[in-house]
């Protein structure tokens, strides 16, 4: 059977043609500009004027932007907050985070926050100094003020601005589980000794040493030790031992080294 074409039916096809042929073209087009807008964008376009450091830290605006690696005529948008984090709080330990703000066309702000000492741990006859997070701060002499003094845990504490590492896996999960759910249940902690397993100790509000027997059932020790501190003077000094605690026994008992 013929089949016949009238004369707007052609000049539809021939349309239709027209534009499935100039389709690459547009998206060839389409390609370069992109390709041209990103050259552009980290080459030549917004080149940094004015860079701002905020927040408070131990260290200059100078030692910051020095670690940053960050520099006027740094092109805007080729700038990384990863990198920038990476730099900053592995050059200086005691930053925890960089916020990086851009403002077109030519700024750019630098928002540090401190990374803080939180624990001291004993370590070759010196005291390695970490954040909440383990990353080693810096190591001297004696025991930072205000720092939770850890004992019985062996380190190697890798390079200023790194997380350390624990040598015995055991005492690493038993101080790991003993902290948590001491901070977990909001006690004021001054040290914590896992020198012995089977004796696992803290010494809470300054002047209370407690012996929670091993890491077994911690949580629900951590708990009965919370509610039995309502009933202890907060400045008073003695003992507590946990290590005969059950769940079907569940006692502790408190020596005061005051009378």
């Amino acid at each position: 059977m013929e089949v016949k074409y009238t004369k707007s039916q052609s000049k539809k096809n021939n349309r239709k043609k027209r534009k499935k042929s100039k389709a690459p073209i547009i998206l060839l087009l389409l390609l370069v500009l992109c390709i041209t807008a990103v050259v552009l964008l980290n080459t030549v376009l917004f080149p940094v004027e004015k860079i701002t450091v905020k927040g408070e830290s131990i260290y200059t605006t100078e030692e910051i932007l020095n670690a940053s690696a960050v520099n006027k005529a740094d092109k805007l948008f080729t700038i990384s907050e990863t990198k920038i984090n990476k730099l900053v709080t592995t050059k200086l330990p005691f930053i925890k985070e960089v916020k990086l703000n851009k403002k077109l066309p030519n700024e750019i702000t630098l928002t540090v926050i401190p990374d803080l000492e939180k624990f001291s741990f004993s370590h070759e006859n010196q005291f390695v100094v970490t954040s909440e997070s383990y990353k080693f701060l810096e190591q001297q002499a004696n025991q930072k003020e205000g720092t939770i003094v850890v004992q019985g845990v062996e380190l190697v504490p890798n390079g200023v601005g790194e997380e350390i590492t624990f040598k015995d896996e055991d005492k690493k999960d038993s101080f790991l589980s003993l902290i948590n759910y001491l901070t977990k249940y909001e006690l004021t902690v001054v040290g914590v000794d896992v020198s012995n397993l089977a004796q696992l100790k803290a010494t809470i509000n300054s002047g209370i040493e407690v012996n929670f027997g091993t890491s077994k059932d911690i949580d629900y020790k951590v708990q009965y030790l919370k509610a039995a501190l309502k009933t202890i003077k907060e400045d008073a000094k003695g003992t507590i031992d946990f290590s005969g605690w059950t769940p079907s026994n569940p006692k502790g008992y408190f020596a005061n080294l005051e009378n």
